[in-house]
């Protein structure tokens, strides 16, 4: 029984190690005009040339004009985790609520996720939340920047 407890414990910490470091940002290094922050299956793409933004989320992905973008919000959930056997289930349903929203000119997809992973840590604990916190105030001062040229 110990070994198997060894081997999801092995797991669980190799699928953290490789998700802390598939996060992918390109912040117009090129001076090309692209910005992209890439997690999993989650997409946002800035192009200002075209003045067009794309986002992906699971299956779903658009392109819109900037004149579509209503506006963005960020949600960080945290907590709730009480030590026992749920709590893995409490930490991906926070991950799962947690990223930035962005609202467009769509009837069918008014809002869309952008999904964000740590870094460092891990993202029920400090040093992960504030890392995410970190990575999604770098997007709103992108989109700010972007889009609305502030």
């Amino acid at each position: 029984m110990p070994a198997f407890f060894l081997i999801v414990t092995a797991g669980v910490s190799y699928k953290h190690k490789k998700d802390n470091v598939s996060t992918i940002d390109i912040f117009n290094e090129s001076n090309d005009g692209l910005w992209c922050h890439e997690f999993n299956d989650s997409k946002l793409l800035l192009n200002e040339k075209q003045q067009t933004i794309t986002i992906k989320n699971g299956t779903n992905e658009k392109t819109y004009p900037f004149s579509s973008v209503i506006g963005w919000y960020f949600n960080l959930d945290s907590g709730g985790y009480d030590g026992g056997f749920g709590t893995g289930a409490i930490r991906q349903q926070n991950l799962n609520n947690s990223g930035l929203f962005i609202e467009v000119k769509d009837v069918m997809f008014p809002v869309w996720q952008v999904k964000f992973y740590p870094q460092k840590g891990k993202f029920h604990q400090d040093t992960g939340y504030n890392d995410v916190k970190l990575q999604i105030t770098r997007w709103l001062r992108v989109l700010s920047q972007v889009i609305n040229k502030k």
